[in-house]
């Protein structure tokens, strides 16, 4: 039916560069929600968690990629990795709680 052609390298280097700009632009847009929402004292639970989230799911995508190409590096970044996410999930029950989740 559709015929796809393979994409070449030059292809392959713009999609992950606007993969990752986009990722910079999200995180950026996040933090400033976060500055104004902190500046107007109203809660900032949800844009905090998800730039949270987001982070841990690239530091998760980094280790399984590092293993599948044999990198030995991803034993440590575990650690890492799982050291922050108890640390969210503990941010998490402390706020849950005592305040509402603001949009």
């Amino acid at each position: 039916m559709f015929k796809r052609n393979k994409a070449d390298e030059m292809d392959k280097e713009i999609r992950s560069k606007s993969i990752i700009t986009a990722h910079y632009y999200t995180q950026f847009m996040l933090i400033v929600w976060i500055i104004i929402y902190t500046v107007k004292n109203r809660t900032i639970l949800m844009p905090m968690y998800v730039l949270l989230v987001g982070l841990l799911v690239r530091g998760a995508s980094s280790l399984i990629f590092r293993h599948d190409f044999g990198d030995e590096r991803w034993k440590k970044g575990l650690v890492i990795l799982l050291s922050a996410t108890a640390a969210v999930v503990f941010l998490f029950m402390l706020s849950f709680g005592k305040t509402k989740v603001g949009i």
